[in-house]
């Protein structure tokens, strides 16, 4: 069974230095009209939203209400999880709030199966780590060169062994030389730039076509420092 908080605009979620725990395949489907807030009070003790084993997070926010989540302590996926944020999800809170996804884990950025999935976005001014065989997932619609984002304000750390996958809305053959904006590093304040087995000029596959990833370092406007 699922966890879906659907409270009236003014009612909010609020964890202090306790662990929501959603495992074993259970969802926690927080909706735009019900802000969750995760304080850390002490030091010793994390303010922590944690998915693992199989549990899936679910952010959901609207045009109208982007304002989905304050977080000044942690959020977790790990163990097989997944964060997925649906709309124009906002995580606030500093640099001092964590968004961890562990090994394993999944941070999804749009919805496949909704017509607006490739214009969907995650943006957050907290710490962002993507561990050891942990995915991002961003979701593609190549026929109109948009594709879900993560902008963040602080830091974007990428171990080794992490992994991009692309989800496609369209698989149609883009022309030779297209480019499109996936990651934008400029946003953030840091970044450990390579994916693994998406090193600069390698090929990866989009359905039946494949494409080469390029690091680009040029001034065009929107592609300095960024995946295209």
């Amino acid at each position: 069974q699922g966890l879906d908080y659907t409270s009236p605009a003014t009612g909010q979620i609020v964890i202090n230095d306790r662990a929501t725990l959603v495992n074993a395949g259970a969802l926690f489907n927080i909706r735009p009209s019900s802000p969750i807030t995760i304080n850390r009070t002490s030091a010793a003790v994390s303010g922590a939203l944690l998915a693992t084993n199989g549990g899936s997070l679910v952010l959901r926010a609207s045009a109208g209400n982007p304002g989905q989540v304050t977080n000044h302590g942690e959020i977790i996926v790990d163990a097989d999880s997944t964060l997925q944020a649906v709309g124009p999800v906002i995580i606030q809170g500093g640099s001092e709030g964590l968004l961890d996804i562990g090994s394993a884990g999944a941070l999804m950025i749009g919805n496949v199966g909704t017509a607006l999935a490739a214009t969907e976005s995650l943006t957050t001014n907290n710490l962002v780590e993507l561990d050891n065989f942990s995915t991002l997932q961003l979701t593609l619609d190549p026929t109109a060169l948009k594709n879900g984002q993560l902008r963040a304000g602080s830091t974007l750390g990428i171990a080794p062994f992490a992994e991009l996958h692309l989800a496609l809305v369209n698989d149609q053959v883009l022309p030779d030389g297209t480019r499109f904006t996936l990651i934008d590093y400029g946003a953030f304040a840091y970044s450990q730039h390579f994916f693994n087995g998406h090193a600069n000029g390698s090929t990866f596959v989009l359905g039946l076509n494949h494409y080469r990833i390029n690091y680009a370092d040029t001034p065009d406007p929107g592609y300095n420092g960024a995946i295209t």
